[in-house]
């Protein structure tokens, strides 16, 4: 599929002395109907990630509601853990 449009991603996040991180996303994507045939989407997400080895090691997390217009709406968890050598 090819996808023709434009889209937005603003993102922002505050990691504590805690070595707890919060963070916050919203995508806007819209593509061109004619040739996608998708229609304009947004996405907001909430996260959470705590730091447990420095930078090395971190375990990560969040939330996003998407949001498409005609279409149905999506909520959407995930769960991740990050090891860099």
């Amino acid at each position: 599929m090819v996808q023709v449009g434009h889209g937005l991603n603003l993102q922002t996040g505050y990691l504590f002395n805690s070595n707890w991180e919060v963070s916050g996303r919203y995508t806007n994507v819209k593509l061109n109907k004619n040739i996608t045939g998708e229609n304009p989407e947004n996405q907001y997400t909430l996260g959470l990630s705590k730091y447990i080895v420095g930078h090395k090691l971190k375990v990560q997390t969040d939330m996003s509601y998407l949001s498409v217009n005609n279409g149905p709406d999506e909520l959407m968890y995930r769960l991740q853990l990050d090891v860099h050598f």
